[in-house]
């Protein structure tokens, strides 16, 4: 395969010159280029199915030693550009890259940086924002090329040399599991393989090119079909002695032949001419054609549009007498190969097109190389031709027949904590072309994660296709039915809406899970024992292993509830937990169970979780069981635990559900962990039983006198009859005698590739100073947003000095514990060397490692740990940010771990771990920081629901909780309607601070 030079390390492209705009046929449109190169080589691209583009190569730049694989992905529409550098401590670098059903990605290479030491074949499995999954090598030189099916089985392509001969390998892989591993031999005659592409029967065809050796005198082109079985199906090889041909690249075609792009000189015996080849589906020869004109001319790749023609793109030296530079050449011919024109394009130095990939509305991608005056360039763009039918063909009435709905995996179920797919057979039974064909999906299961949208191109009159949604699935996936919504759209318009129901199962066969008994009876007033079972069905033993318990209310741990599992779990085995509690649970809770929380770790990973219900007791039990809800300040609202009062006392009213009437003084209340006497306390009440089935329903009322500026830690217990105790939820309570004061952070750093962190901060600050009207006392903003205070040492000395405001009695801008704290955080993020989560600040230079960053569990994390007030994060930092507008999800599972573990602090970050942040010229912001404008000024916005603003209930005030809300909703709208093909989703970390809390007042 043609190496295809692209220097796009950091792709942040800018608008090309006009000097490479001289096509005349073709309408352009997303044209980038790169001005400066790195040493940086890509070799494919492909379309995925959700409408983005992803190449790979190498890359010499900013790496760990050596050569690194390259992998970029980019929306080909012109926006969202991420890269990955891939590799160890010596060369490594990419090939090819195929995309599996589940949206996963393979790419293929070759390493040195092995434990083997010598240079060997290398594949990598990595999701759709380049978080690499796994890696595996083989006894190979490199795979050339990689393949994959419908049904997500992989092809694996290399050459090398054996017992002095040319070896060509194909491996077939299924969920890294080899179906078979065979070669194949042709002497010295083969020299390489270029490109490779699936036959219609589910085989794989190459084409490569021949050398001179004693079986073969001159240089030809080699087209061989492997079938699915691994049998060598053909071996052809097709050009006229004593001239040169050679391929470059093969497709498949409409008609199950394939076409092959190249050049030859056998029509001047000199000059090179752009060559086109067809051949049908056993490989027979069926027409060729030559372009070209009195200079050097050649093909690079070829692609056919929806009515069957073709397009050649290469470079040509024929555009004008003598030319001693190439320009790009682009020729349009018919299904027979007869040309209708061709074009140039290109400036003063050399320029040739070296990829052209077809896209999902008719149009193309075309990748290019220029030589610029002082440097090099990458150049790509979209185009269709002015003689294309670009527009969709929508039929009234829905053509489409649907079949063979099916989960891709072994059990066709869906599996906790998985990358599937949900593949379904599409036929077109319309007598007519229908294009620009997509699928909307969602999930009713906030656990299920499927594609949004998938892009399925055009189905000609009765064809048939194979269509993969990809779903991705999250711990804590429970078993049962789930709903997926579907849509079918034909360009953009609405063909049909349907519903399917997927199956899920709560364990996941690829990784280590739990197995819980699904219900546990109760002893009352006794020590009972509940054993967990980890099992390990991976073929590798499983180590770094940990078990949480977390126990409902009414039950109490007796001895340990997290578990270090010292001794790995061998394949194929399991290990039993057992962890011992005591207390009395209700007979009957209607359609609640109280449930055991299982949480399993793996390396510090969240891996599963299970819930182990609590079985009711039967009507004839004698055991007492007993349970304690609050209901002020609403029973509700389960998520409180935090309660702010404006005055001295707090009524404290539970509701008891038990077997047996209970009395008042079998209740007991408890103050950070302390019993109170009655002098703390006014009128104790308690209601008559109310007898419902077996149970009695009482009220428990009680008054706590507070004192100002205090926090309470407040918890109810009742004694039970045999002796046992049942305990309430804990509340944190604080009463304010005077208005709290609010105090806002406000940082944005200054990065080359950032445009808008340091507005956000700006704009933030801005937003709070000009406000008359908070529910505070006093507020204090500290804005950081100044490129000359936002390095390292001033944003620690930010949070240091946070710390001293909380401490120090005498400070001028004093924390106290009834205080607000809101920080805003909009940044670069990356892990470190250390593996920890690091922000970047303004003087960052990657040359110096880790020094000059600052580590979010350190220095932010840990500074808000000792600071006890109110305090709320809002987060846009968990992605790096870049300028074309996306932030980078590789560090997202780190800062969202760190997140998950803070104490006492509400954290809303920008989107989930798997997707991208965004930033766009017309918001002027970021979408997460224009939607927490927005929500703070009460604005009035709209989505396919109908109008929304933050102040939805329309009583003047906006809290917390309606912040969050909104920005909740906002933001995937924002996202979805300037960068259409993705999605970004803020995430609540930790909401611990009551949702009720004003924020605003608005002026009424």
């Amino acid at each position: 395969m043609r190496t295809l030079l692209i220097f796009i390390a950091s792709l942040f492209f800018q608008n090309l010159f006009a000097q490479f705009s001289q096509f005349g046929r073709i309408q352009k449109s997303s044209e980038r280029f790169r001005e400066k190169a790195y040493q940086t080589a890509l070799c494919q691209t492909i379309i995925l199915s959700n409408g983005k583009a992803a190449a790979v190569g190498s890359i010499n730049s900013k790496t760990n030693g050596g050569s690194d694989g390259y992998l970029v992905l980019f929306n080909p529409m012109g926006q969202d550009v991420t890269d990955r550098n891939i590799g160890g401590t010596k060369d490594d670098g990419f090939n090819s890259i195929a995309q599996l059903p589940d949206g996963t990605l393979l790419a293929v290479g070759f390493t040195r940086s092995s434990e083997s030491k010598k240079q060997m074949a290398w594949l990598v499995q990595v999701n759709d924002s380049g978080r690499v999954l796994r890696e595996r090598t083989f006894d190979l030189a490199a795979f050339q090329s990689v393949l994959v099916g419908d049904d997500g089985t992989a092809y694996l392509l290399g050459t090398g040399r054996n017992d002095q001969q040319i070896e060509l390998k194909c491996i077939k892989i299924s969920d890294w599991k080899v179906i078979f591993d065979k070669n194949y031999y042709f002497g010295n005659s083969l020299k390489d393989v270029k490109s490779a592409t699936l036959a219609q029967d589910g085989g794989v065809v190459l084409v490569g090119n021949t050398q001179k050796s004693g079986a073969v005198n001159s240089d030809d082109i080699w087209v061989i079909k492997v079938d699915k079985t691994g049998n060598l199906a053909f071996s052809k090889r097709y050009g006229e002695a004593l001239y040169v041909e050679e391929a470059e690249n093969i497709i498949r075609t409409a008609d199950n032949g394939f076409a092959i792009a190249g050049n030859t000189n056998s029509n001047t015996g000199n000059n090179r001419d752009a060559w086109l080849l067809k051949l049908d589906e056993t490989g027979t020869q069926q027409w060729q054609k030559t372009y070209g004109g009195k200079g050097v001319d050649m093909a690079f790749a070829v692609a056919q549009t929806f009515d069957e023609r073709y397009y050649l793109v290469g470079k040509t030296f024929s555009h004008t007498n003598g030319a001693r530079s190439s320009q790009i050449h682009l020729i349009k011919t018919n299904a027979a190969g007869e040309r209708l024109w061709e074009d140039n394009d290109g400036g003063k130095a050399d320029d040739w097109a070296t990829a052209l990939t077809p896209l999902y509305d008719g149009s193309f991608l075309l990748t290019a190389f220029t030589e610029g005056d002082e440097s090099n360039h990458a150049w790509y763009y979209r185009f269709h031709a002015n003689d294309d039918d670009m527009q969709a063909s929508f039929a009234n009435d829905n053509p489409f027949r649907r079949a063979d709905w099916q989960v891709q995996t072994d059990s066709r179920f869906l599996e906790a904590n998985q990358n599937t797919a949900l593949g379904v057979r599409f036929t077109n039974t319309a007598q007519r072309m229908i294009k620009n064909v997509q699928l909307k999906c969602k999930s009713q299961n906030s656990l299920i994660w499927p594609q949004n949208l998938t892009f399925l191109g055009a189905f000609r009159a009765g064809e048939t296709k194979n269509v993969m949604i990809p779903i991705k699935t999250l711990v804590g996936l429970e078993e049962g039915q789930h709903t997926l919504d579907i849509e079918l759209t034909v360009g953009g318009a609405t063909l049909e809406k349907f519903s399917y129901k997927v199956i899920a199962k709560r364990r996941n066969s690829q990784q280590i899970f739990l197995q819980v008994p699904p219900q546990y009876a109760i002893d009352a007033n006794s020590i009972t024992t509940v054993k967990v079972t980890i099992e390990n069905p991976t073929a590798m033993a499983a180590a770094d292993i940990r078990l949480a318990i977390e126990l409902p209310r009414g039950l109490q741990a007796i001895g340990e509830q997290v578990f270090n599992l010292t001794k790995p779990i061998l394949a194929g085995k399991n290990a039993e937990v057992s962890f011992k509690y005591r207390g009395e649970i209700l007979s009957d809770l209607g359609t609640e169970r109280p449930k055991f929380n299982c949480s399993l770790f793996q390396n510090n990973v969240l891996i599963d979780v299970a819930k182990m219900e609590i079985a009711p007791l039967s009507k004839n039990s004698t055991v007492s069981s007993a349970m304690l809800v609050w209901t002020s300040p609403d029973e509700d609202k389960a998520d409180i635990q935090n309660i702010s009062l404006s005055k001295s006392t707090f009524d404290i009213e539970l509701k008891a559900y038990t077997n047996e009437p209970v009395k008042r003084e079998q209740f007991k209340i408890f103050v950070d962990e302390l019993p109170i006497d009655g002098s703390k306390m006014d009128v104790v009440d308690l209601s008559a039983p109310v007898q419902q089935q077996n149970q009695f329903r009482q009220i428990y009322k009680t008054r706590l006198e507070l004192e100002p500026q205090k926090r309470y830690r407040v918890r109810v217990d009742l004694q039970t009859t045999r002796g046992g105790i049942i305990s309430s939820r804990t509340l944190m309570v604080r009463y304010n005698s005077d208005r709290s004061n609010l105090h806002v952070v406000s940082i944005g750093t200054s990065n080359s590739d950032l445009k808008y962190t340091a507005k956000d901060a700006a704009n933030v600050a801005s937003f709070f100073k000009k406000q008359t009207n908070l529910p505070f006392k006093k507020t204090y903003i500290t804005e950081r947003s100044d490129s000359t205070k936002t390095d390292c040492n001033n944003i620690k000395r930010v949070f240091n000095d946070l710390v001293k405001r909380y401490n120090n009695p005498d400070a001028e801008q004093r924390i106290k514990d009834e205080d607000y704290l809101i920080v805003f955080i909009s940044s670069h993020g990356k892990t470190g060397d250390d593996k920890q989560y690091k922000i970047l600040p303004s003087d960052y230079n990657p040359s110096d490692g880790d020094i000059l960053t600052i580590d979010y569990q350190i220095d932010v994390m840990n500074q808000l740990n000792k600071i006890n007030c109110h305090k709320i994060v809002f987060i846009d930092a968990c992605h790096s940010g870049l300028m074309r507008g996306a932030k980078n999800s590789r560090e997202a599972d780190a800062l969202l771990k760190i997140s998950q573990a803070a104490v006492g602090t509400t954290i809303l970050a920008s989107c989930r771990a798997d997707e991208l942040s965004y930033e766009d010229e017309s918001w002027q912001n970021g979408a997460f920081t224009k939607a927490l404008l927005e929500a703070l000024s009460n604005q009035s916005c709209s989505d396919e629901a109908g109008g929304f603003s933050s102040d939805g209930n329309k009583d003047g005030l906006v809290t917390l909780g309606e912040i969050v809300q909104f920005i909740k909703r906002r933001v995937p709208v924002l996202a979805a309607n300037q960068k259409r093909l993705t999605s970004q989703n803020p995430v609540l970390i930790n909401g611990e601070l009551d949702s009720e809390i004003p924020l605003i007042l608005l002026n009424r």
